[in-house]
């Protein structure tokens, strides 16, 4: 397959030049971008993963089955469950 050979062949040069903390970042973003072009990654979950959770709820509580997780963090969480409800 010509597109899976291309893709494999960008990323194995773009990768010799990259550090290895950022081949991951770079590893994501080929992966988001072809599941965008094949429709399985929509539009208000790419933003999520971009800005994260917006506008959360201040008056969210964390569990007490989780006292070791921050606010913001389960804030994060209620935010993609609302985003990914299907």
């Amino acid at each position: 397959n010509l597109m899976t050979y291309t893709t494999r062949f960008m990323y194995l040069m773009v990768c010799r030049g990259l550090f290895e903390a950022h081949k991951t970042i770079y590893s994501f973003l080929i992966c988001s971008s072809i599941l965008r072009q094949e429709g399985q990654l929509g539009q208000d979950k790419w933003n999520f993963f971009l800005r994260g959770a917006v506008g959360g709820n201040e008056e969210v509580e964390v569990p007490k089955e989780v006292p070791w997780m921050a606010k913001n963090v389960w804030q994060s969480i209620l935010g993609l469950s609302e985003t990914c409800e299907e």
